[in-house]
């Protein structure tokens, strides 16, 4: 039986179960348990501004805090859902001089797109803030611009790749443009039960008697555009892209990136009933195919050569 599955998106992103990489500029919001926290601005000093404003879409269930100096001096203001725009004053009652301000989520699930931010100055002009602070807790951000701060620093993806199951394998696309020469590697955590490691592909590694599969160094040089792609038919965890020293203070942009399942044929495939405005259904020559992607797809959902 041939199994057949769309490209599945994945958001790139620098969530706190990796470490020596940053979102740069605004993004995706999204909050797995109540109350989770993502911090916009910290250290914010209130005698020289009075307060934020909020430029943000698609959001649910998610609210301003704003955590003043002084102990339990907080402020809260809740986001319409939707789109829309958003201020608050930083109008504390205890004393505070200085304060963090944060987005939070009501309930588990909810979302908020950051469009843009600012600062409200004493004089009412403001001044524009262009990354965030980051995760607190309780929340994974995404943006297609991340920027390595250490050695070994790592990028992920908020989605979860699924490990291939027999007769089956995941094809990774990973597109991306550097500003910076140097150097990343292909990192990919897998089960002590997987194929990799009876195989001796992966190994243990010293720091934490996890398996690792390490792929080879991908050599970027500053400007470029790059286009990596790699089929794995074995059990896996995580995938992730990893830092050389030569890479650290760089940034990969215009990330995009997706995941398709190979059938045991090795047909490369796209779901037929889950066409699109990216998977257009169409005739050539009397013959109804989908186009998605710059791929064109039988009725059957099958990649045509």
């Amino acid at each position: 039986m041939i199994h057949y599955c769309a490209e599945n998106s994945l958001t790139p992103c620098a969530p706190n179960v990796w470490w020596g990489s940053k979102c740069v500029g605004w993004g995706t919001v999204d909050f797995s348990s109540q109350w989770g926290e993502f911090k916009v601005a910290q250290n914010v000093d209130i005698t020289a501004y009075k307060g934020i404003k909020l430029q943000y879409k698609d959001a649910a269930n998610a609210q301003f805090k704003i955590v003043g100096s002084v102990s339990k001096d907080e402020l809260y203001a809740g986001l319409s859902d939707g789109e829309g725009t958003a201020t608050k004053e930083f109008t504390f009652e205890k004393g505070s001089t200085s304060c963090t301000v944060e987005l939070q989520g009501t309930e588990a699930g909810g979302h908020v797109t950051i469009v843009a931010a600012s600062l409200i100055k004493a004089d009412g002009t403001e001044e524009t803030l262009t990354d965030p602070v980051g995760t607190s807790w309780g929340c994974t951000y995404g943006t297609n611009n991340i920027m390595f701060t250490d050695n070994g620093g790592e990028i992920g993806f908020k989605e979860t790749i699924p490990s291939p199951a027999a007769g089956q394998k995941i094809k990774l696309h990973f597109n991306y443009t550097s500003n910076k020469d140097g150097n990343i590697a292909m990192k990919i955590l897998v089960p002590e039960t997987s194929s990799a490691v009876a195989s001796g592909l992966a190994s243990l590694s010293d720091y934490d008697q996890k398996y690792y599969v390490y792929g080879n160094d991908c050599v970027l040089c500053a400007g470029s555009t790059y286009f990596t792609e790699q089929t794995f038919d074995y059990e896996f965890t995580t995938i992730t892209f990893m830092a050389k020293e030569s890479i650290v203070g760089g940034t990969l942009s215009d990330i995009t990136a997706y995941y398709v399942l190979i059938s045991d044929t090795g047909v490369e495939s796209v779901s037929a009933d889950k066409a699109s405005a990216t998977a257009i259904k169409t005739l050539e020559n009397g013959k109804l195919v989908i186009k998605k992607n710059g791929k064109t797809f039988n009725a059957a959902g099958q990649l045509m050569k």
